[in-house]
């Protein structure tokens, strides 16, 4: 379980794109079988142990505030939580995570928009596996996410992303 604590916390408006996958989310039924939802699978650098993933999934989460997003029902605002927990899921393989990491839909309430899975063998991590809410990122903010998270495990210090959700939705408004 990592731990979080001593970021901004804040609320504010939600942007647009929040505001179009929440009424897009409100229109489902309790039924449907897919997930607007997306998962990305990153390879973990030869020699990096768990506590280096670790390292890393926390430096991921620190510096992108709509990882650390939920959304109180029946409000039009986002909520941006300074401090936090986060589980890391251990698995045998990237279909198990797959399976542990897609069980229930995201509580976008109480739940930040990712969950992680690391596959291990050999009492190594090989692959780190992202679940993450589609009101946490679109397919070019996931990859963006991946993007960051392969720098920061192979050690590659990356300018923090200059617009959070917050700053863009004070930007729709003006």
């Amino acid at each position: 379980m990592l731990t979080f604590g001593g970021m901004r916390f804040a609320r504010g408006p939600l942007t647009l794109g929040q505001r179009i996958v929440l009424e897009s989310l409100s229109r489902r039924g309790a039924d449907a079988d897919h997930t607007c939802d997306t998962e990305r699978i990153v390879p973990v650098p030869p020699g990096m142990d768990l506590t280096g993933v670790a390292t890393a999934v926390h430096a991921l989460v620190c510096r992108h505030e709509t990882l650390r997003t939920r959304f109180p029902p029946g409000e039009t605002e986002q909520v941006v939580d300074g401090a936090g927990m986060l589980e890391i899921r251990l698995c045998g393989s990237v279909e198990e995570a797959r399976t542990a990491l897609r069980t229930d839909p995201f509580d976008i309430a109480a739940e930040w928009g990712i969950r992680v899975g690391v596959v291990c063998r050999d009492d190594r991590p090989r692959t780190v596996v992202l679940f993450l809410s589609h009101l946490a990122v679109d397919t070019s903010g996931a990859n963006l996410v991946v993007d960051d998270l392969r720098a920061l495990l192979l050690g590659v210090e990356r300018p923090r992303p200059p617009v959070q959700p917050l700053d863009q939705a004070a930007a729709e408004s003006r």
